[in-house]
């Protein structure tokens, strides 16, 4: 869908938490090309978030 909250459907996660293009509560990709480039980016090869958030945790 679109990545502008305020072109965002009502009731969708981007338009009810999103302040800006760049400012969201959460992300999601608007193509596969684009998540597939996005994950290369933060280093993410596979769905498995279980590391990622356990190690968010270690360094708080």
């Amino acid at each position: 869908g679109p990545t502008d909250p305020a072109k965002a459907p009502p009731g969708s996660i981007r338009r009810e938490f999103g302040q800006t293009i760049m400012v969201n509560a959460a992300h999601a990709s608007d193509s596969l090309e684009n998540a597939k480039r996005e994950m290369a980016i933060i280093q993410i090869d596979e769905n498995n978030f279980k590391p990622l958030i356990e190690n968010f945790y270690r360094r708080q």
